[in-house]
């Protein structure tokens, strides 16, 4: 379930790039010395020039969460989508990161490039690439796995902490605890202990909900089907928070 609907997102981060492009605009100018495809990620950003038609003078981007290319999952997948812009004659250019501290700078060198729609991989870099769109508006964000907080670091609307989400930011986000209760009720219907298990990584919402969704599938088939299956691993009654304040997630 989770690879699907990871499968799905990462295809839309193709759409959005496709789509964008196509949208047209004038190019902010671009740096006048090209990233280099061989230097570090946390020093440069590699390039990926087109030699394609029409639409050469649109620049496309990608900004890699850490763990990199090479890592035959959704890094390598979002730098499919770039691949099919470059071979559709965008312009493309992208950066991975080597750590957290390299978010922000890798987000502002794809900006200095020149780019006019930039896609940043993973809910990790939400806050820089919140700090981007607020700095850049001409520029066309999207983050896979996060959708843009409104209601601010507090989680409550209508406080002086709300965050509208700005006009030029896509989240690609998905209810991937509806496919998870699915998978909850499936693994209630399975189990011959009567207890299942479940282990997340980080506290951010592509993580939490999917536990969330796995709690209500096996609390639904206890309810239907009388059965007393027990959850391990996670307290749906007191969820982790996210760690820090990051602008853009639930």
């Amino acid at each position: 379930m989770r690879s699907s609907m990871r499968l799905l997102s990462l295809g839309a981060t193709a759409a959005i790039l496709l789509a964008a492009c196509s949208s047209g605009g004038a190019a902010p100018s671009a740096s006048s010395a090209a990233p280099s495809e061989s230097a570090a990620a946390s020093e440069s950003a590699s390039a990926s020039a087109s030699a394609g038609g029409g639409s050469k003078d649109y620049t496309a981007c990608v900004a890699f969460d850490t763990g990199g290319l090479g890592d035959k999952n959704f890094n390598d997948l979002a730098k499919k989508g770039l691949e099919d812009a470059a071979a559709a004659g965008y312009t493309t250019f992208f950066s991975e990161a080597q750590g957290a501290t390299d978010y922000a700078a890798n987000i502002q060198r794809l900006v200095d490039q020149g780019c006019q729609s930039i896609v940043t991989v993973g809910f990790l870099q939400s806050q820089a690439t919140a700090d981007a769109a607020a700095a850049n508006p001409e520029v066309a964000f999207s983050q896979v796995d996060t959708a843009w907080n409104e209601a601010g670091p507090d989680f409550q609307m209508g406080t002086a902490d709300d965050t509208p989400r700005p006009p030029n930011f896509t989240g690609l986000d998905y209810q991937i605890d509806q496919a998870s209760m699915l998978a909850g009720y499936l693994a209630a219907g399975w189990s011959k202990s009567g207890k299942v298990g479940t282990y997340g990584g980080l506290a951010f919402p592509g993580v939490t909900r999917f536990m969330d969704g796995l709690y209500a599938g096996i609390k639904y088939h206890n309810e239907k089907k009388g059965t007393n299956v027990e959850l391990l691993g996670w307290n749906a009654a007191a969820p982790a928070k996210a760690p820090g304040s990051v602008v853009m997630s639930k």
